[in-house]
Order: structure tokens, then sequence, then C-alpha cells
């Protein structure tokens, strides 16, 4: 891979992922590494997952958001939920996962 494809590659995701995080909230998301964090990112009530987060943008101004968006690339949210606990002590699964909490 040509470092000219790689640096297109890269500015494309990363374009894109901003721009999904801030139109849609996108999920999953690395902005949301806790359970509050989700809470906090989740549309309104009335907002339907895939519609634009803020009701109150300026259409221009989606319009040209969007049109930076090239392609479907975006970059894999490695860090979502990666602070949350996602087993209660008491409730394991197996032997592994109660000592990783303990």
């Amino acid at each position: 891979m040509s470092d000219a494809l790689w640096e297109q590659w890269t500015t494309n995701a990363t374009t894109n992922t901003e721009t999904f995080r801030h139109l849609f909230h996108a999920d999953p998301d690395d902005y949301v590494k806790t359970f509050d964090d989700y809470d906090t990112f989740l549309p309104p009530k009335g907002v339907k997952a895939g519609h634009i987060f803020d009701r109150f943008l300026p259409h221009d101004d989606i319009r040209r958001k969007l049109d930076q968006v090239r392609g479907h690339l975006v970059w894999m949210p490695l860090d979502y939920l990666k602070d949350a606990q996602m087993a209660e002590t008491g409730l394991q699964v197996n032997a592994w996962t109660e000592s990783v909490f303990t």
C-alpha cells in the first residue's frame, strides 16, 4: 500500500467517523466508554437511531458535513464500553470472568 493511499484512507475514515458521530451519534462509538456515557450519547426521545441527532442544526450545515463523507470507511470503535463492568461479581459466567472482576 502506498503512503498516498494510506493517507487517503485514514483521512476518509477520520472525516467519516467524525461526521457520523456529530450528526447521528452513531453507535458504537469510541466516545462511549461506560454505560453512563452511553445514556448521554443516545438520541433524545423522539429521535430514531440513524436520524439527525440535533434537530436544530441548519439544513445547510448538515448538507455541508454530509458532502464531506467519502465512501463507507470509518474507524472501528475499539474503545467502545472499555471502562464498563460487563458482569457483576457473584453473577459469574465462568471462573475466568469472576477472577477478572475481583
